[in-house]
Parts: structure tokens; C-alpha cells; sequence
């Protein structure tokens, strides 16, 4: 069974039930952890790469890393896709809500600071 139709039979539920409710869906990546670790290598990279550019440019040699600076703040890494819920539910089966909605791509960013010496 698709995510979709799990949704669907749920909201066809809840809008059936006697119970008020207020409900939000969000999405998010599956390993936090990972995706935080590769945003911050690939930031690093990104530095590094700039770094080169810039002393090529500038003509002198890019030496060593002589500091990284980073403040540990916690990137968001959900998404809410469904801002009008009633425009991708149509009626299913009776006991459901046939739901077309994708989660959008999650993006995150953190910002490191890494500083070389210059030769």
C-alpha cells in the first residue's frame, strides 16, 4: 500500500469521525544525522574549492587550514507539501480519499567558516 492511500484513508477517517481535529502533515528525510554530516562536507568542499579559485586568481599558493569556525545550529529538514489539502483529495473507494500529493525537496543549509594561510 502507497503512502498516498495510507493518507488517504486516514483523512477520509478523521473528516468522517464525530471527533474535531486539526492535523498538519510534514515530511522529512529519513536519517537527520546523515544528511547533516554531508551538508556539512559538502560546505566544506564548496570552501575549498572557492579557496583555490581565489588564490589561483589571486596568484599566490593556499597553504593549510589554520582554523574552522561552525555554530552548531539545528537545519530544519521537513517540508509541509499540502498548504490546501482539499485540491489533491477526490473521492476513492468509499472508505477513502484518493490523495495525489508528493513531498517537495527538503533543503537545507548550514554555513561553515574555514580559514587557510596563504603562501
Amino acid at each position: 500500500m502507497s503512502d498516498n492511500e495510507i493518507l488517504g484513508k486516514v483523512l477520509y477517517a478523521l473528516a468522517h469521525s464525530k471527533v474535531e481535529s486539526k492535523f498538519n502533515i510534514r515530511y522529512t528525510v529519513s536519517d537527520p544525522k546523515a544528511a547533516k554530516e554531508q551538508v556539512l562536507s559538502d560546505a566544506v568542499k564548496d570552501a575549498k574549492k572557492k579557496a583555490k579559485t581565489i588564490s589561483t586568481a589571486a596568484g599566490i599558493k593556499l597553504g593549510n587550514i589554520a582554523a574552522i569556525e561552525y555554530s552548531s545550529s539545528e537545519p530544519s529538514f521537513d517540508t509541509a507539501p499540502v498548504r490546501g489539502l482539499a485540491r489533491c483529495m477526490t473521492m476513492g473507494s468509499g472508505i477513502s480519499y484518493d490523495i495525489d500529493i508528493e513531498p517537495d525537496d527538503v533543503r537545507i543549509s548550514d554555513s561553515v567558516t574555514v580559514i587557510w594561510t596563504i603562501g
